[in-house]
This record gives structure tokens, C-alpha cells and sequence, in this order.
């Protein structure tokens, strides 16, 4: 598992740090970062101006059992390890 070492909990994300995770998510072939409670995709790394210190890099996948809907996490993807999705029933 990728987890992306940062110190202390966490750390604003300027456009300079965005660039540096950006860019290895890139070459990593990875869609975006996921959290215990949020994820978000390459095109809009860390809209909320901080990455934690437990951000790891995933893979978009569909939301389970939604038909293209929203989840009941309001969204219709998430992001999760790559792991799971080569691994599991939609690999």
C-alpha cells in the first residue's frame, strides 16, 4: 500500500506540493488520493486545501450496487487501493 508520508496530521496543500503528489500520482498510474472519510481525483487534488497524513494513492472506481447513482455516501465513485480493484469482482 502507497501511503504518502507527511509529518504531523497534516499540511496545507500549496500549489507546490500539489505539483509534487500530482506528478507522482501521474507516473504512478494512480487517479487520485482517499482518506478514511473523503477521496479525491487527479483533476481536483485536495479541493480542500489540505492533504492529511494519511492520504494514500487509489484507483477510481464505481460506487458498489448504484447503477451510476449516487451512494449513500452522496458520490459515484470512490477511490480505493489499487489492490482492491485488481483483486476484487471488477478487476
Amino acid at each position: 500500500m502507497t501511503v504518502l508520508k507527511i509529518v504531523g496530521f497534516g499540511f496545507d496543500a500549496d500549489s507546490r506540493i500539489v505539483d509534487i503528489v500530482t506528478e507522482y500520482l501521474e507516473d504512478e498510474r494512480y487517479d487520485g488520493l482517499y482518506a478514511d472519510d473523503c477521496g479525491c481525483l487527479l483533476k481536483d487534488l485536495a479541493p480542500c486545501s489540505q492533504m492529511m497524513y494519511d492520504c494514500r494513492a487509489g484507483v477510481k472506481v464505481p460506487c458498489p450496487d448504484t447503477a451510476g447513482e449516487f451512494c449513500e455516501e452522496g458520490c459515484k465513485w470512490h477511490i480505493v487501493p489499487r489492490e482492491e480493484k485488481e483483486g476484487g469482482e471488477d478487476a
